[in-house]
């Protein structure tokens, strides 16, 4: 099981803009703190996303259809 090919491509666009802003945040730190720890913030959930909702998911859904799939043919 894998992303929507439209919703890999949205995570994708999505943590190379923040990951722009988060670099030139940083490179203006001084001037603008908070912006990186939004940034951070930002860059973190969109792979929190992924990572922690999405995988672990599917990989229950993959044991469930296993053990169903099994169970028939026996």
């Amino acid at each position: 099981m894998r992303l929507h090919p439209f919703v890999a491509v949205f995570l994708t666009l999505w943590l190379a803009v923040v990951g722009a802003v988060f670099a030139l945040a940083v490179s203006r730190m001084n001037q603008v703190p908070a912006g990186v720890v939004v940034t951070a913030g930002m860059f973190a959930f969109g792979l929190g996303l992924a990572y922690f909702c999405f995988y672990p998911e599917a990989r229950k859904a993959r044991r469930i259809l296993e053990e169903a799939i099994g169970a028939s043919s026996a």
